[in-house]
C-alpha cells in the first residue's frame, strides 16, 4: 500500500522544485521565441537546422506560424477547403439549435461568398479613398463574383456618396444561378447618408 502523502506545487525548472526569477524569466524568454509572431524558420536557423529564416516554400516573408498557417501559398490553396468545413460544422451547430436544415449547394456557396468578402474587406483595409472638395480619387475594385446555388437568386446591392453634390445613389441586381439579370434598378437620392 502507498504511503497517502499531500501534493505539492513542484516547479520542473528548477532542479529543487522551488520557483525562481531567474528561472521565470528564462521560461519567459523561451516562451517569447514560441510565440505565434516568432520566427519559425528563425528558431530552426538558430538550433542549425534551417540555412535560412525565409519560408522554404514560397521563398517571400519571414517564416512565421501565422505566415506558415494562414500567409503561405500552401495555406492560401487549402484556405477555400477550411472554409467549407468551417461552414459545414457552424451549420450543424445551428440546426442543432433550431435553425432548419440548409442544402449542401447553399453552404457551399455561402462559404464561398463568406470567404470572397473576406477577401474584399482585407483588401479595403489597404485601399485609401482620397476625397476633397475639388477632387475624388475613385478605387476599382477587382472582385470575382458567384452565381446563386441551383434554384435559387443573388440580390447584389451597392450605394456611393457624392459629398460635394450631397446625393447618394442606390443600386440594386437580381439574378439567377445561371447568373442572368432579372431585374436591376439604380435610384439617386437627394442628402448624404453614412456607409
Amino acid at each position: 500500500m502507498l504511503d497517502e502523502q499531500q501534493d505539492t506545487l513542484m516547479w520542473h525548472h528548477e532542479s529543487n522544485g522551488i520557483y525562481t526569477v531567474k528561472s521565470g524569466y528564462a521560461l519567459a524568454m523561451h516562451l517569447k521565441d514560441q510565440s505565434p509572431s516568432a520566427s519559425v524558420a528563425n528558431i530552426l536557423h538558430t538550433r542549425y537546422i534551417n540555412d535560412s529564416t525565409t519560408c522554404f516554400i514560397c521563398n517571400g516573408d519571414k517564416e512565421t506560424i501565422i505566415h506558415a498557417l494562414f500567409l503561405c501559398k500552401r495555406a492560401r490553396q487549402l484556405e477555400k477547403f477550411a472554409t467549407i468545413l468551417w461552414s459545414i460544422w457552424s451549420e450543424r451547430n445551428k440546426e442543432r439549435h433550431g435553425t432548419l436544415p440548409k442544402q449542401a449547394d447553399t453552404i457551399l456557396y455561402f462559404a464561398l461568398s463568406y470567404l470572397e468578402d473576406y477577401h474584399e474587406a482585407r483588401k479595403a483595409q489597404n485601399c485609401v479613398i482620397v476625397s476633397n472638395q475639388s477632387s475624388a480619387k475613385l478605387v476599382s475594385w477587382d472582385a470575382s463574383w458567384l452565381n446563386a446555388p441551383s434554384g435559387h437568386l443573388k440580390l447584389d446591392t451597392d450605394a456611393a456618396v457624392d459629398i460635394t453634390k450631397h446625393v447618394t445613389g442606390f443600386g440594386a441586381v437580381l439574378r439567377n444561378s445561371s447568373g442572368d439579370i432579372l431585374v436591376a434598378m439604380a435610384v439617386p437620392f437627394k442628402g448624404c447618408f453614412k456607409p
